[in-house]
């Protein structure tokens, strides 16, 4: 009788291997690689395993950022409201807000960070930047830091490695070159650049769709003086009053009835 082999899936547009994206989730997330980071993390999400980046996230917090005492209990929050926002219609199941997801990618990513940068509104643009992105068809080679000893490939790499060395496999596993490229040490946000997604969003949305988009006017705050400023910008970009889609009526047995929020589908 031969022995089970579990078959790792194959992430889909990307073709990650399973194990080595949850490996570069957590490495992007040490070395700073913010847009990788919420890439890889949608692409998971995507793909049906959502449970699993939210533990790998909570496994970030306790390994990455053990000296942030509100780290895990962030990535518990994000994580308990994205289970709450889950809902089914017409016998699908629909997606919360990705922009919940990013966030907690973004503040993991900027342990360190004294202050964050850009408008309030940075890891929706960020969601949202990654959204047009991946219909657009880019992608991403699998980086090399990522096959490290938790993987399939990696593993393999490292044992023929201690066996043409005549080393034991964990001299080789536990070399201090190995950790640093694998991403164990990790890079602090206050040693980096931070990038502005939300400046990021624009200038895609303005270079690709000819949005025409001002930086200065999206970056600076609300300030509509009066009603009538606000009724007129309502009324240049808004459904007007009354304006409704018809729902449709849930057939008789569906998803719907005897449903509590405790049956959502693929609970995290």
């Amino acid at each position: 009788m031969s022995a089970y082999r579990w078959k790792e899936p194959v992430l889909q547009p990307s073709q990650f291997p399973y194990g080595e994206s949850v490996s570069a989730l957590q490495k992007a997330v040490r070395f700073g690689e913010e847009f990788f980071a919420a890439w890889v993390a949608v692409e998971l999400v995507h793909n049906g395993f959502d449970a699993a980046v939210w533990r790998r996230l909570a496994v970030i917090a306790c390994e990455d950022l053990f000296p942030d005492p509100m780290a895990l209990v962030y990535v518990n929050a994000a994580r308990e409201s994205w289970i709450s926002m889950r809902r089914v219609e017409n016998k699908r199941p629909i997606m919360p807000p990705l922009n919940i997801l990013v966030a907690a990618v973004l503040r993991l990513c900027r342990y360190g960070s004294p202050v964050s940068v850009g408008p309030r509104r940075e890891s929706d643009d960020l969601a949202w930047l990654i959204q047009l992105r991946r219909k657009e068809g880019t992608s991403f080679p699998m980086p090399r830091y990522a096959r490290d000893g938790h993987t399939k490939n990696g593993k393999a790499w490292l044992q023929a490695q201690a066996k043409a060395q005549g080393v034991d496999y964990y001299h080789v596993l536990y070399n201090q070159q190995f950790y640093e490229l694998c991403g164990r040490t990790c890079r602090p946000a206050s040693d980096r650049k931070l990038p502005n997604w939300s400046i990021a969003l624009i200038q895609h949305l303005n270079d690709h769709y000819g949005a025409g988009v001002s930086l200065e006017t999206y970056l600076r705050p609300t300030d509509l003086d009066t009603e009538e400023e606000r009724r007129a910008l309502e009324a240049k970009y808004l459904p007007p009053e009354g304006y409704a889609v018809a729902e449709p009526k849930p057939e008789e047995g569906s998803l719907f009835e005897g449903k509590g929020e405790d049956d959502a589908p693929n609970e995290a």
